[in-house]
Order: structure tokens, then C-alpha cells, then sequence
């Protein structure tokens, strides 16, 4: 793969490259999510592209940085090279960005189940949404992160038993409706934490 090096344009502390590397060491069926920016022109893209790179993240969260003005103004990057958006949103800012979400015009990867909390049931509004969003083919969810999100901590479940199954009725949930767009994911090693 050639090209790697025109791309490596650290976005919020993050540096494509590694995800680069990583899907040319694991070979052509690898895939990857680039964080990109106005700073990556077409050829940058297109580079990214062309080393596996098939969609980007972004963050709808008032404790990151993002807005619906900034993926608005990315979203044609993506849709010209048919990348899918992962979204990583927070219970609050999805909510207050429905209206915004529902009419995003590609396929659209809710990150960590929306960061819903585990104590807060599944009739919690936020889940709500992401399970009315994904009777819809372009929404899917990921995942992840149950350790961040479960209202049982990994130092004390209770009785001895297993941490975060809490969130084990929330993935059954979530497979039920949209069993082919559910996709499984960790943050470990929590490089940010």
C-alpha cells in the first residue's frame, strides 16, 4: 500500500496511520473507520481509501469536539466514496439531535449503543430511540464498551457474579430487531483512559 504516510493527519489526538497499518498487516479483507476532518483533501481520502479505510467517526457529544455543523459539512466526503458514519453519541446529545440523525442520508453506525446507562432499564428514552432507529436498514449499532456504561462495576458485581450483565438485555434487545447490523466491538486496551 502506498500512500499511508499522506494521510497520517493527527485529528483530535488520533492518527490514521496506526488504523492504516494495522488493516495492511492483517491483509486485503480488513476494513477500517478513519477519523478525518476539512484538512483531508480528496487525495488524503482517496489514499485512505485505497488502504481500506471505509468510514469515519464522529462525535455528537458537548464534552468532544463536534457538532452536526462539522459532520454536515463532511458528510459529502463520505457519501462520494460510499464510507458509512460511526457516530458516537451520548444519551442526552442523542436525543437532542433526533431530528438530525433520523434524516442522515447514509448508512450509520450508532457507536457504543449509544452510551446508554445499563441502571437506567431499557425503557430509558435514548434506547428507545436507538431501537426505533434500527427498524430502519441504514442504521446499525455497535457493541462496546459495557464496562464504561453498566451500572455493575467490574471490582464488585454482586453475589460473585459476571460484571456488566446488566447490559447483556440491552444486546438481546438491540439483535432482535436488526440481527445483521449489530457489530461487536472493544475498547481495550482504553488507550484514552
Amino acid at each position: 500500500m502506498t500512500g499511508v504516510q499522506t494521510c497520517a493527519l493527527p485529528i483530535y489526538g488520533h492518527d490514521n496511520s496506526v488504523i492504516l497499518d494495522a488493516i495492511l498487516q492483517i491483509g486485503p479483507g480488513a476494513r477500517g473507520i478513519a477519523n478525518i476532518d476539512a484538512r483531508h483533501d480528496d487525495r488524503a481520502l482517496d489514499a485512505m481509501h485505497e488502504g481500506g479505510i471505509r468510514g469515519a467517526r464522529f462525535h455528537l457529544m458537548k464534552d468532544r469536539p463536534g457538532s452536526e455543523e462539522h459532520l454536515s459539512e463532511n458528510l459529502p466526503k463520505l457519501r462520494k466514496r460510499n464510507w458509512v458514519l460511526d457516530l458516537h453519541v451520548d444519551p442526552p446529545d442523542f436525543l437532542e439531535s433526533e431530528k438530525y440523525i433520523r434524516a442522515l442520508p447514509c448508512v450509520t453506525i450508532i457507536d457504543h449503543m449509544a452510551r446508554v446507562r445499563g441502571g437506567e432499564g431499557l425503557d430509558q428514552p435514548a434506547f428507545k430511540l436507538l431501537l426505533d432507529l434500527l427498524k430502519h436498514d441504514r442504521f446499525w449499532v455497535k457493541l462496546c464498551s459495557f464496562d464504561k456504561i453498566s451500572a455493575v462495576p467490574l471490582a464488585h458485581p454482586p453475589g460473585g457474579a459476571l460484571p456488566f450483565m446488566d447490559m447483556v438485555p440491552f444486546a438481546r434487545a438491540c439483535i432482535a430487531i436488526a440481527p445483521d447490523r449489530v457489530i461487536w466491538g472493544t475498547d481495550w486496551p482504553h488507550g484514552n483512559t
